[in-house]
C-alpha cells in the first residue's frame, strides 16, 4: 500500500505567536526604559510634577531648592523681628528672579538685603498671627519654599498677691504671688518689690508656660 507523505501545516492560531512574543518584548523594553533611574523620563515621575507614585524612588534632581527661614515659629511680645532666609540649590542653579518673601500675604522681598545664598531683613509684627513665607525656583523650573509664623502677644499677664494687704501682728508675713497669661510668661522679666526695695531674689520662683508663682517672706518694720 502506497504511503502518502503529508507536509505539516501551521494552524491559523499558531502562526501569529512569534509576533505576539515580539510585541511583549518590545513593551517590556519600553517599560524598563521608562523606569530606568536617571533616564530621560525620570523627571516625568517626580512627585512635584505628577504626584507621588508608589514604589518610585525620587531622584535628587527631581527636588526643588531648599528654603529655610529662621527663627522658627514662636510667640513674642516684640513689635519687630529680624528674619533670615537661606536659599540652597539642589542640582540646578537658582533663578533669583523668582525669589519671593511675603509677610501676612504682602510681598516684602524688596525690603530684604539679598546675597546669592541668603536674605536678611526685619519684619514688623501686628498683634496676633504674622506669617512669613519664602519661595524660590531653580533654573530647571522646580521650586522650594518655607513658612514660619510669629504670634505677637500684646496682652499683659495678670497677677495676684496673697494675702491681699491687711493688719498683721507678726513681724514677718509669708507671701505668694501668682501670674498667668493666655500665651506664655517670660519669667526673666518678673520683679517683686517691698516698700520700694527689690526683693525678687528673696522669693522662690516656680516657672510655667502660661502660669507661674513665687513664694517668699517679707519682714515688717515698726511704723513708729
Amino acid at each position: 500500500m502506497a504511503t502518502t507523505s503529508r507536509t505539516p501545516r501551521l494552524s491559523p492560531r499558531a502562526a501569529p505567536a512569534p509576533a505576539r512574543r515580539g510585541a511583549s518584548a518590545l513593551a517590556l523594553l519600553a517599560l524598563a526604559s521608562l523606569l530606568r533611574p536617571g533616564g530621560a523620563a525620570a523627571q516625568d515621575i517626580c512627585p512635584e510634577r505628577v504626584g507621588r507614585t508608589g514604589g518610585v524612588t525620587v531622584q535628587a534632581e527631581c527636588l526643588g531648592p531648599t528654603v529655610t527661614i529662621t527663627p522658627t515659629s514662636q510667640d513674642t511680645k516684640n513689635a519687630s523681628l529680624s528674619v533670615r532666609v537661606d536659599w540652597s540649590p539642589n542640582g540646578a542653579g537658582l533663578d533669583y528672579s523668582t525669589r519671593r518673601i511675603t509677610l501676612r500675604g504682602t510681598n516684602v522681598t524688596s525690603s530684604f538685603t539679598h546675597t546669592s545664598t541668603y536674605s536678611t531683613g526685619t519684619v514688623s509684627l501686628v498683634s496676633g498671627s504674622n506669617s512669613v513665607f519664602a519661595e524660590i525656583c531653580g533654573t530647571d523650573g522646580l521650586c522650594g519654599s518655607d513658612q514660619e509664623n510669629y504670634y505677637r502677644d500684646t496682652s499683659a499677664p495678670s497677677g495676684t498677691i496673697t494675702p491681699n494687704g491687711g493688719v498683721f501682728s507678726s513681724v514677718s508675713v509669708s507671701v505668694r504671688i501668682d501670674w498667668s497669661d493666655t500665651r506664655y510668661l517670660d519669667g526673666a522679666s518678673r520683679q517683686i518689690t517691698f516698700d520700694g526695695v527689690d526683693v525678687t531674689d528673696d522669693f522662690v520662683y516656680h516657672s510655667g508656660t502660661t502660669s507661674a508663682y513665687a513664694e517668699g517672706t517679707v519682714w515688717m518694720t515698726d511704723p513708729a
